[in-house]
């Protein structure tokens, strides 16, 4: 009988912490008695016949503690509330029921997401950057990889289907270069852009860079390109699944759009001082004076000397500050030099003027200057921001010095030469 009892009570255990779960409360025994803890009223209800018949079944007298009416933060544990005297008789909350309720499943609750509304092209382009290129969907990074390979090699001939205007590949400067790169171009690497989603007339936005090898130097030409990227329509006018730059009038709008941001811009202002530091190699007037605003000015037997023991120029870095009216912005160029005859690579530092010509297009000011931008720019050379980055080239500086004797020594004697 023993062992009938003690499984019979375990039974009823397991049945109330079940109808606990279901009826929002819980039961607990205390002083020989059930007693029934609510978290909500309704717990009470139509349980009262069923905690009497188990009592009677197990010799119990039932008791039921209602739970204190300003339950709040300091909510009492069931296990320190104080039961009724014995009675017989279940303290209810609402009329109870002569039923045991019905088990009713709990309704699965979907998040409907917050619709978010539409953005305009110009929109996105204004309040979005552009994210990497490695999440890129495949029919993009495809697409752009042909695009350069067109362009650095100069095959006018698959770039036609690449592009919305062939007309306009017979226009200056696209002409020279895609001439120049037929001729000149070796290989090409670095391929790396971001990009964003356009809207349904533009499908990507691409702000694209890589590196362009000439077959008769070492150099490297650092290329930026920003397209618009859309649909090819075939003949009936019907959106096909190709791609093609946007050459036309309208792309030109969106990238002077995308110019007027802080991303653009600096992406421009980039372009155009790798090109110029590119054009210095090569002792290039027709690159140089795509890249400046004087080219009356250029002077390259002076351009020739400063590049002399240069070999090559890698990783550029602009860290741009907005100036005033007369140089509207200060590039701080970090850069690393590869020395003829030396493995390792030199980080420099450098400050480079930039205005922006009539039509919105960043170029190196190579003028004189007024005193008062001599002072903007002298404060901005001793500001927190510029001095970090001084220390950090210097820092990097040493460390290839420590790494390297011939480099070592190419920098001591030319210490030694300005010092004269």
């Amino acid at each position: 009988m023993e062992v009938r009892s003690f499984v019979r009570r375990i039974k009823y255990v397991v049945f109330f912490v079940w109808l606990g779960m279901l009826l929002e409360g819980f039961f607990f025994m205390q002083d020989g008695r059930i007693c029934a803890y609510s978290l909500n009223g309704s717990f009470f209800s139509g349980i009262e016949e069923i905690i009497n018949e188990i009592n009677l079944a197990l010799t119990i007298t039932p008791s039921v503690s209602k739970a204190p009416d300003n339950l709040g933060e300091d909510k009492i544990p069931a296990a320190q509330l104080t039961p009724k005297p014995e009675t017989t008789q279940l303290v209810t909350i609402t009329p109870a029921l002569t039923t045991t309720p019905a088990f009713t499943p709990a309704v699965e609750v979907t998040n409907t997401p917050i619709p978010t509304p539409t953005q305009t092209l110009m929109e996105k382009i204004t309040n979005n950057e552009p994210i990497g290129y490695q999440v890129a969907p495949s029919e993009l990074t495809g697409f752009v990889n042909k695009y350069v390979k067109a362009v650095a090699k100069g095959e006018i001939d698959n770039l036609i289907n690449l592009v919305d205007d062939k007309k306009k590949l017979n226009e200056e400067p696209l002409k020279s270069k895609l001439i120049r790169n037929r001729q000149s171009a070796e290989a090409y690497s670095d391929i790396q852009y971001r990009f964003m989603y356009g809207d349904e007339d533009v499908k990507y936005i691409v702000y694209l860079t890589y590196n362009l090898i000439l077959n008769y130097s070492d150099v490297s030409i650092p290329e930026h390109e920003l397209l618009v990227i859309k649909r090819k329509f075939d003949a009936s006018g019907k959106a096909t699944n190709e791609l093609v730059v946007d050459n036309t009038e309208s792309a030109d709008n969106i990238i002077k759009s995308c110019t007027e941001t802080d991303f653009g811009m600096n992406f421009m202002i980039e372009k155009v001082v790798s090109g110029y530091y590119a054009g210095k190699l090569l002792s290039d007037k027709d690159l140089l004076s795509q890249m400046v605003t004087d080219v009356s000015a250029l002077d390259l037997n002076e351009i020739s000397r400063s590049t002399e023991y240069i070999e090559n120029y890698r990783n550029y870095k602009c860290h741009i500050f907005k100036c005033n009216d007369e140089i509207d912005y200060v590039a701080y160029l970090e850069i690393d030099s590869k020395i003829v005859g030396i493995t390792t690579l030199a980080p420099s530092l450098e400050r480079v003027l930039i205005k922006l010509d009539d039509s919105g297009n960043p170029k190196v000011y190579n003028g004189a200057i007024k005193k008062d931008t001599a002072s903007i720019i002298n404060k901005l050379d001793n500001s927190s921001d510029v001095a970090w980055l001084v220390l950090d080239t210097n820092l990097k500086l040493n460390k290839a010095l420590e790494s390297d004797n011939d480099l070592r020594s190419f920098y001591n004697n030319l210490q030694k030469a300005v010092e004269k």
